[in-house]
Formats: structure tokens, C-alpha cells, sequence
């Protein structure tokens, strides 16, 4: 008797014909533990880019605020002398970049996508220590759907991965 399961990712679906031979479905738990593998590290290496670039991008607004707002302070000192209309363009430049940048940061949602990677990566490994729970079992207490069931969820909330962050 044949029974079919389906593993579906993102909207490819693959057909995996599962028999009552126990080998079988040692044989698509570790596929599937592979396949969790692969996408934990991809998913745990967007997580840590789109964070990275949050930081860069914070680091240098702040550093950005801090220039124009000691620029500003300076160009308005009487001891110093600076053009007016040349410190008003630094000034008026800087915050310019200043909030091109914060607006590069709320439209990307660096942050919000490296959480979302990171979270998608900690639920494949918690899936690939499920599977590893199943390959200890006997054969026959082998539970290949709730793995199934498990891997689609996990699948239907994923990002995408196609894009850079």
C-alpha cells in the first residue's frame, strides 16, 4: 500500500511517495534534515546581514547627527569664521543625507526582516532536532507526518531568500 505525502516549498511541490518499507522513511527524514540544514544557514546568514547593515546604517546616522549638530554649533560661534551660505549647505547637506538614510532604514526594515530570518532560522533547527528525535525511534514509531506538518508551516511563513536582504 502506498501512502502520499506531499512537501511543499514555497510553490514548487514535490511529490514523495512514502511505502510501508521502513527504510524510506529514514531515507526522507534526511532529506529533509538536509534540506533544514541548508536553509537554517541560509536563513542565519540574512538574519545576521540585514542586522549588520541596520547597525552600519545606524552608526552612521548617528555619527551624520552628531557632525551636523557640532558643525552647527561652530558656524554659528562668533570666534569662528565661517561663510554663512557654506555652513548653511554643510549643514543643510548633512541632514539631508542624515535623513535619506533613516528613511533607507524604515522603508527596507533591516531590523524587522534580520528578526524575521533569525526566527525562521531557529525554528529549522528545532525541526532538524524533531527529525534527529525520529531517526533514534523504531521504525515503526517513525512519525513522518507530524515532520511533514511541522516543515510546511515553517515553509508557509518563510521569507524570501531571492532577494539581497
Amino acid at each position: 500500500m502506498m501512502d502520499s505525502l506531499e512537501l511543499t516549498t514555497n510553490n514548487n511541490q514535490k511529490q514523495i511517495q512514502n511505502d510501508a518499507h521502513p527504510g524510506n522513511k529514514r531515507d526522507l527524514l534526511n532529506e529533509w534534515y538536509d534540506k533544514c540544514s541548508e536553509k537554517q544557514v541560509i536563513h542565519s546568514r540574512l538574519s545576521a546581514l540585514n542586522r549588520n547593515i541596520n547597525t552600519v546604517l545606524s552608526y552612521i546616522t548617528i555619527g551624520l547627527t552628531s557632525f551636523g549638530t557640532v558643525f552647527a554649533s561652530i558656524s554659528t560661534s562668533k570666534e569662528v569664521n565661517i561663510n554663512s551660505t557654506i555652513a548653511l549647505l554643510v549643514n543643510a547637506g548633512v541632514h539631508f543625507v542624515t535623513l535619506s538614510i533613516q528613511g533607507l532604514k524604515q522603508i527596507s526594515k533591516f531590523d524587522e526582516k534580520g528578526h524575521l530570518h533569525g526566527n525562521i532560522s531557529n525554528d529549522f533547527s528545532e525541526l532538524k532536532k524533531s527529525i534527529e528525535a525520529q531517526l533514534i525511534l523504531d521504525d515503526v514509531n517513525i512519525d513522518v507526518h507530524s515532520i511533514l506538518d511541522t516543515y510546511n508551516s515553517i515553509i508557509d511563513k518563510e521569507p524570501s531568500t531571492r532577494a539581497c536582504c
